[in-house]
């Protein structure tokens, strides 16, 4: 039987998760990180300290109190369920979904894990006192934009899937390293986009500050893993669109003048050959839980 996909197909081209991050908070996070909490603190108790120097008191502390008011009642009405809780946008709640590679039509078929997988984790963290405000910390934060902008506008060319930016939060207490996450098609498609013009000048500037030695304190890295049919598996559980579950794959129109579509890889994994990790990589039926118990994501 063929897997369910999860979403309808798209007319319209899907913005990467990167797109997303970068047009939601990301880069607020990332500041956030430049600064240890105590900073944080600290830069609050001084502002708080001119606004009561220059105003009456009583209108020095009201930008405070309602800020925590409305932060506390916009927390308390979510939680009530008075207001939708906006963390759970693009959630699907309650399901059990794994990412398939669509057919060269768009289909999905019975089969799992049908097709390679190639992920490119490209990572940055800068070791300095100043973080992104370090000499050189800027210029090589506006390379990496470029070139995942190179990537999302080139994707057709790249093979390029789907992408995501993650912030470390655990590394230290400031300055953690930020990794994109990349899906391709295929291996060939990474080192096409290595020898990408934008890839190059961030290659050729680097390789410059590194022979002026101002390159110490910047850490950059690489992975590259190229997966094939049968060996990789996904699986997501009351999870928004994310990793492999968030790429679409661009299925070419049949006609002249037709419109080509994107498709989601997610597809329903609550029952069948999915239900298992073996299962997903086409190594077994999907039955080996079931002497754990009833399934609780079959619907």
């Amino acid at each position: 039987m063929a897997f369910s996909p999860l979403l309808s197909p798209s007319p319209n081209p899907i913005p990467s998760e990167t797109t997303r991050q970068v047009r939601g908070s990301f880069g607020l996070a990332v500041l956030r990180d430049q600064f240890a909490l105590p900073t944080i603190i600290a830069i609050g108790a001084v502002l708080q300290s001119i606004l009561t120097l220059i105003l009456p008191l009583r209108v020095a502390l009201l930008p405070g109190l309602v800020w925590l008011t409305w932060a506390t009642i916009d927390t308390v009405a979510q939680t009530k369920g008075w207001k939708k809780n906006e963390y759970l946008e693009n959630v699907a709640v309650g399901r059990k979904t794994s990412a398939q590679v669509p057919s060269a039509g768009g289909q999905f078929g019975d089969k799992p894990s049908d097709g390679s997988v190639v992920v490119l984790l490209l990572g940055v963290r800068i070791n300095h006192p100043m973080g992104v405000f370090s000499p050189n910390g800027k210029k090589i934060g506006e390379y990496f934009a470029e070139m995942g902008k190179s990537l999302e506008k080139e994707m057709d060319k790249y093979g390029m899937l789907g992408s995501g930016a993650w912030l470390g939060g655990g590394e230290r207490s400031t300055s953690n390293g930020i990794m994109y996450l990349y899906y391709f098609r295929d291996v060939e498609g990474v080192h096409k986009f290595a020898h990408d013009p934008i890839h190059r000048r961030g290659w050729e500037w680097w390789n410059k500050i590194v022979k002026e030695g101002t390159a110490d304190y910047l850490s950059i890295w690489h992975e590259v893993y190229s997966v094939p049919s049968g060996n990789w598996e996904s699986v997501y559980i009351n999870s928004h669109p994310v990793a492999h579950g968030a790429a679409r794959y661009k299925i070419p129109s049949e006609k002249p003048e037709g419109r080509d579509i994107w498709v989601n890889p997610l597809v329903d994994a609550s029952r069948g050959v999915l239900r298992s990790s073996a299962g997903r990589m086409s190594r077994s039926n999907g039955k080996e839980h079931e002497k754990y118990g009833d399934n609780p994501y079959a619907v």
